[in-house]
C-alpha cells in the first residue's frame, strides 16, 4: 500500500531519514559550521556509495545542502502522521544522527532496521583521538576542531552513554561512526537486506527481554520497601 501511495518501485531499497528545525538553527561559528558542513558531506558520500536501486526519503528541512546533488534523495518538508508511518512501514532502513529520536524509536519498535550515526572523535589543539579508542582518521584530520555527538549537530556524546549502554533497545539498532564511510556503507546495505521474519525475529527477541522488566507498580512496591527500611521498618 504504501509503496503503491509513494509509487515506490518493488525493487527500490528505501532509506528513510528525519530532520527538524532545530538540527538547522546552530549558530553560525566557524568551528561548528566546518564540523556541520564536514558531516553533511559525509551523509552523502555514504548515499552515493550505496547502489542506484537505493532511494532516499529525508522527511524534515536539514537536506538543503545536499538535496539537488543527488536524484536519488526526495525531500519533504513534512508529511501527516498516517502518510509517515505509511513511509516508515514502507522502509527497508532507518537512518538517524539522533540516538533519541522518537521517531527513530517507533521506526525500531515496528520491526525496521535503524542504523545510528554517530561520532565518538575529538580533534582539539592539532590532536585527535576517540573516545571509544578508534584508530585515527582522515576526515577527522582534515578539521579544526571536531567534537563527539549522539546527537547531531547538539553532541551529548558522553551525556547519553548512560542510556546507550547495556540498554537492550540499542540491539534492535546499528550504532556507526559517520566519519567511517566504508563500514556506514556496509552496514545499511546489510541492514536493507534484513527480510520481514529476520526483523520480526530480532523484534520478537526484544519483546520478551522488555516483559521481563518490572512493572511501574512493581517498581513503585519496590521503592515503597527501600523507604521502609530506610527508616528502620521490617521488610518481610
Amino acid at each position: 500500500k504504501a509503496r503503491t501511495f509513494f509509487k515506490i518501485a518493488e525493487e527500490e531499497k528505501i532509506i528513510l531519514m528525519t530532520g527538524a528545525v532545530w538540527q538547522s538553527s546552530f549558530r553560525p561559528y566557524a568551528k561548528v559550521k566546518q564540523i556541520v558542513e564536514t558531516v553533511d558531506n559525509a551523509v552523502l558520500k555514504l548515499i552515493e556509495g550505496l547502489p542506484k536501486t537505493y532511494k532516499i526519503y529525508w522527511i524534515g528541512p536539514r537536506c538543503s545542502p545536499f538535496s539537488n546533488k543527488d536524484n536519488r534523495i526526495k525531500q519533504i518538508d513534512s508529511l501527516p502522521a498516517e502518510q509517515f508511518e505509511m513511509l516508515a512501514d514502507a522502509a527497508d532502513v532507518f537512518l538517524s544522527m539522533n540516538y533519541i529520536s522518537t521517531s527513530m524509536v517507533r521506526a525500531a519498535l515496528h520491526g525496521i532496521p535503524v542504523v545510528l550515526l554517530g561520532n565518538s572523535f575529538v580533534k582539539r589543539d592539532g590532536k585527535q583521538w576517540s573516545l571509544e579508542n578508534r584508530k585515527n582518521n582522515s576526515i577527522v584530520a582534515g578539521m579544526e576542531e571536531v567534537y563527539p555527538f549522539r546527537m547531531f549537530p547538539v553532541g551529548w556524546y558522553s551525556f547519553l552513554k548512560p542510556t546507550v549502554q547495556k540498554n537492550s533497545f540499542y540491539q534492535l539498532t546499528k550504532c556507526t561512526e559517520i566519519f567511517e564511510t566504508t563500514n556506514v556503507i556496509e552496514t545499511v546495505k546489510q541492514m536493507a537486506c534484513m527480510n520481514f521474519e529476520q526483523c520480526q525475529f530480532r523484534l520478537e527477541n526484544y519483546k520478551q527481554k522488555w516483559n521481563l522488566l518490572p512493572t511501574v507498580q512493581e517498581f513503585k512496591d519496590f521503592m515503597e520497601c527501600e523507604k521502609i527500611g530506610a527508616d528502620g521498618g521490617n521488610i518481610v
